[in-house]
């Protein structure tokens, strides 16, 4: 796996940073509520909800990880997600 330092598609973010929350095995994430989870596999699969770009929804996760504060994500202090050099 490349290091947070090499550059990583949208796609390949979001699968890293579902395999950091739910481990290797992504079929047994049942967390359809994340904004993510319908990116999870690196493909986007079927899920209730509004369709989101994967640029979208990674802004949106960002703007929940940072309590709901768009402003705050800008000033994001964890660049070791692999969601970060894509929050803004």
């Amino acid at each position: 796996m490349p290091s947070l330092t090499q550059a990583a598609t949208r796609r390949e973010a979001i699968r890293r940073y579902c395999q950091e929350c739910a481990g290797d095995d992504l079929r047994s994430c049942d967390a359809v509520s994340c904004v993510l989870w319908r990116y999870r596999k690196g493909r986007e699969v079927a899920a209730p909800g509004q369709r989101l770009t994967r640029g979208q929804a990674i802004r949106k996760r960002c703007v929940e990880c940072m309590a709901g504060q768009r402003r705050l994500v800008a000033e994001c202090p964890s660049e070791g997600c692999h969601l970060w050099p894509y929050r803004s």
